[in-house]
């Protein structure tokens, strides 16, 4: 089991659609501030969505913004915590290091704005935790940070993500039925159309991925349709790629292969457009059982050792799952002493 981290022509050209959206409501947005405020937070959010595609661009606005901040502590935190995100997974160490400093900004002002930041960076701290394969601090911070920072910002919908956090970190230790509770602990909270937002698809995707492990495949159907319904109607699709992984999971159990291989080549497309690693991490993974399951053991093997020789794919768990795996495959092949 791979851990949890946080078609074709036709689907494309509606992705590239509405990313156009998108970066046109973002740029209307900023066309539109009247403040030098509301100018300083829409070159932000220009900055966020540049820094999943291009670093340049992320970094031409996040520097138009700094001298907006005018020595304001709530725009000092929020530019640091912008700051933080253009770092994250490229600098870990440093991303971490500007979340703290953009703390010590927050901490000083009690508004549920600014609770809703230290709720968020405090989120990102703990994920890059994980990533160093420390899944009891990433708990222990959504429980003492995340969640209480939450409820006092009054943001229901962060509220859901940290129910789905829990959730993530009681399947990683296959304790299913507990991650389940957490999961729809988190879609509880959705009382309207309008928070139906990208917290709930990925409280979706984390339980489909839980009736997964359990083997549950009608679960894993129903919980796909409403996950297509709700990408479709929302601007931003950097969580489309993990729709993409989950449905080739689906395809691979009912051997349509060449399905599955097509809905992994879409996923990947996504995953390079937003620079997601973990997420092009998961779908190279079940690239790799769409061959082992077809037959193709030389393939299977070569995805799986390629994931290994990343340098970034450190998690040990899985990696340790991979090397058993490649052990098997080697054995089906022949090769006792390679195995």
């Amino acid at each position: 089991m791979i851990r949890n981290y946080l078609l074709m022509l036709c689907f494309s050209l509606v992705h590239f659609i509405i990313w156009g959206q998108e970066i046109e409501q973002l740029d209307k947005s900023l066309k539109d501030a009247t403040t030098e405020e509301q100018r300083f937070k829409a070159l932000l959010e220009l900055s966020d969505y540049w820094s999943y595609q291009d670093t340049l661009q992320a970094k031409k606005y996040l520097l138009q913004a700094k001298p907006l901040i005018r020595g304001k502590d709530l725009l000092q935190g929020i530019y640091l915590f912008y700051e933080a995100g253009f770092y994250y997974g490229n600098n870990n160490p440093k991303s971490q290091a500007i979340y703290m400093q953009a703390e010590k900004y927050f901490k000083k002002i009690d508004t549920k704005e600014s609770y809703r930041y230290r709720a968020k960076l405090w989120h990102n701290y703990g994920a890059l935790e994980q990533q160093k394969d420390d899944d009891k601090a990433f708990l222990d911070i959504t429980i003492k940070h995340c969640i209480p920072y939450a409820l006092k910002s009054g943001d229901s919908d962060l509220l859901m993500s940290y129910f789905t956090d829990v959730g993530m970190l009681f399947y990683n230790h296959k304790e299913y039925e507990k991650a389940l509770e957490y999961y729809f602990k988190a879609i509880s909270l959705v009382k309207s159309p309008e928070q139906e937002t990208e917290n709930l698809l990925w409280a979706y995707h984390n339980m489909f991925d839980t009736y997964y492990m359990q083997n549950k495949l009608d679960k894993c159907k129903e919980v796909l349709e409403k996950s297509e319904i709700l990408l479709n109607k929302l601007p931003s699709k950097k969580l489309a790629a993990l729709f993409y992984k989950n449905k080739a999971r689906i395809l691979i159990k009912e051997k349509k292969f060449d399905e599955a291989q097509q809905a992994i080549s879409a996923g990947m497309k996504l995953a390079d457009q937003y620079n997601l690693y973990w997420d092009k991490f998961a779908l190279k993974y079940e690239k790799a059982q769409a061959y082992k399951e077809a037959g193709d053991m030389v393939s299977a093997k070569k995805e799986l050792s390629e994931l290994l020789a990343d340098p970034r794919g450190t998690m040990s768990k899985s990696r340790m799952v991979m090397i058993n795996e490649i052990a098997g495959m080697e054995a089906s092949l022949g090769n006792f002493e390679q195995a």
